[in-house]
């Protein structure tokens, strides 16, 4: 029994440094691309909206790129 226990603590440490190592991979990202906050208007809901662009590093404008919607899910505001 006691190695069970063991083994469920060594990989909710594991679980941890990964968790910790993505997120700080993420930032690292995040900080070398260049973001453009812009906002719209949403007639349905008569409010406007921010939203944060974030464009690759290497980015031109006069170049055409795939694109990807992330949006914040339930109750973010």
């Amino acid at each position: 029994m006691e190695c069970c226990r063991k083994n469920e603590k060594d990989s909710y440490v594991l679980g941890l440094i990964l968790l910790g190592f993505l997120l700080f991979a993420s930032s690292q990202v995040y900080a070398q691309s260049p973001v453009r906050v812009d906002s719209f208007y949403m007639p349905s809901l008569g409010k406007t909206k921010e939203i944060s662009v974030i464009l690759p590093s290497y980015y031109n404008p006069n170049r055409r790129y795939p694109i990807l919607y992330l949006l914040h899910g339930y109750g973010g505001g």
